[in-house]
């Protein structure tokens, strides 16, 4: 495991050009702060760095390296999609073996539950499916002619 140092260390090293990390930073700073700590020393050159540059005109996002490039998404952000994900396929799973639905009926089920689109938990279900069965194509997707027909797996409606 990794030292707070060397976690700060690796933060710093990408802030520049990867957002992520940049966010880490700020996190690391918003942590020592909150707990009454003196921040590390890289930590507060980072910031002052960044609070100089904005005072010198330049957008705030661009200063503390949190500018992502067209169609760059969040990484805790497409963490928190995986998560929501598994949490919709999981209740549409539950729906199917615990009161014997149907899939179509469950996926219905769980998307006046949860409010989500019946495209985001159909995805959801059937991505989750194909990982939990070890299923690299859609089911109803026929095999390439270089792959053996034993793994090809027929669809199953219930988990």
């Amino acid at each position: 495991m990794k030292t707070k140092a060397e976690r700060i260390g690796y933060a710093l090293a990408g802030s520049a050009t990867d957002p992520d990390k940049a966010e880490n930073v700020l996190a690391f700073y918003c942590d020592a702060i909150e707990s009454n700590e003196y921040p590390d020393p890289q930590l507060l050159q980072y910031v002052a760095k960044a609070f100089r540059a904005i005072l010198d005109g330049e957008n705030p996002s661009d200063a503390l390296g949190l500018t992502r490039r067209k169609g760059q998404r969040r990484k805790r952000t497409l963490e928190q999609a995986d998560q929501r994900d598994f949490q919709l396929a999981r209740a549409v799973a539950r729906r199917m073996k615990c009161l014997d639905e149907k899939k179509d009926d469950a996926i219905a089920a769980v998307v006046a539950q949860e409010g989500w689109s019946e495209a985001t938990v159909t995805r959801a279900y059937d991505t989750f499916w194909r990982i939990a069965h070890g299923v690299e194509k859609k089911p109803w997707e026929k095999p390439s002619c270089a792959e053996e027909p034993a793994k090809a797996r027929p669809h199953q409606t219930h988990v």
